[in-house]
């Protein structure tokens, strides 16, 4: 009897609980650095950021991924020295979309754990390099373009404020991203 009644309950829960999906996606753009100087010395790069959330009620949703790709070099200073410079980090984020038809549009909000290094190969020292890590918020905007029924296409664009120190003086490594993607959500 007790096993019947929870039963009952549960299938009363079930019926009265919203929708859920689980989206799992990959996104590839730009990224771009604020920091003068090493804007001008390493420029824009490639990015591309694999993700998954999950929405649990009327269009809110939690997810993380993981942007990486932005690696480059470039020579610096009056000897040219070379030197390289690589971004990523691990993101976890709240979203609301709302939906219209095929197209959904969102706001997201997050934190991010970012690392960092960079590389000079200087004659006056041996290899110089830096590795560090730094936290930062995340704050984005962007569509999905629903194609059927789990397909859909997407487009953001994310800021993410990275002031790092990784000596006396602060760089500023953040930069806007602009991604497109593709992505299936699995309902459940």
């Amino acid at each position: 009897m007790r096993k019947g009644i929870l039963a009952v309950a549960a299938l009363l829960v079930s019926l009265q609980a919203p929708a859920m999906d689980l989206r799992v996606g990959c996104a590839l753009g730009t990224r771009s650095i604020d920091d003068e100087s090493l804007r001008e010395a390493y420029g824009p790069g490639t990015v591309y950021f694999p993700y998954a959330a999950l929405s649990f009620w009327k269009g809110a949703a939690v997810g993380a991924g993981f942007e990486t790709g932005y690696s480059k070099e470039a020579k610096l200073g009056l000897y040219k020295e070379a030197s390289s410079l690589k971004i990523q980090g691990f993101e976890i984020f709240a979203l609301y979309q709302l939906k219209f038809d095929a197209l959904h549009p969102y706001l997201k909000a997050g934190y991010g754990f970012y690392s960092y290094s960079q590389t000079l190969d200087s004659p006056i020292a041996p290899l110089f390099r830096v590795d560090a890590r730094q936290g930062a918020p995340i704050l984005a905007g962007g569509f999905n373009l629903h194609l059927t029924e789990g397909l859909y296409l997407s487009g953001e664009a994310k800021y993410v404020p990275l002031t790092v120190k990784p000596f006396d003086e602060e760089v500023d490594l953040g930069g806007l991203r602009y991604l497109l993607g593709i992505g299936y959500a699995f309902k459940f």
